[in-house]
């Protein structure tokens, strides 16, 4: 599945660039597996998970790894060896 950014895209100017807002994240509940979401912000690490998103998370009970998108493909793939149910999104570019 795409990211579909679109919900998110009326937060760049608070952080020039475009976050990951509440809105955008509730479009993938349905595909989100396991109490384990890996996001990856990016090659340079520019896309910011916003605090209301945080907050969501933590309220459901599922952990938050925020890093750079190559380190997130990785360790995504590892929890998958492990047999780790986990769900991530990746921010492809910047």
């Amino acid at each position: 599945m795409w990211r579909d950014r679109k919900p998110s895209k009326r937060y760049a100017w608070k952080f020039f660039h475009t976050p990951l807002s509440l809105e955008e994240l509730k479009q993938y509940e349905d595909v989100l597996e396991g109490e384990l979401l890996i996001v990856g912000t990016g090659f340079e690490g520019k896309m910011v998970v916003m605090d209301e998103v945080k907050s969501y998370l933590k309220d459901k009970g599922i952990e938050l790894i925020e890093m750079r998108t190559p380190q997130a493909v990785a360790l995504y793939d590892y929890y998958l060896m492990k047999g780790v149910k986990a769900s991530v999104i990746l921010h492809l570019t910047c």
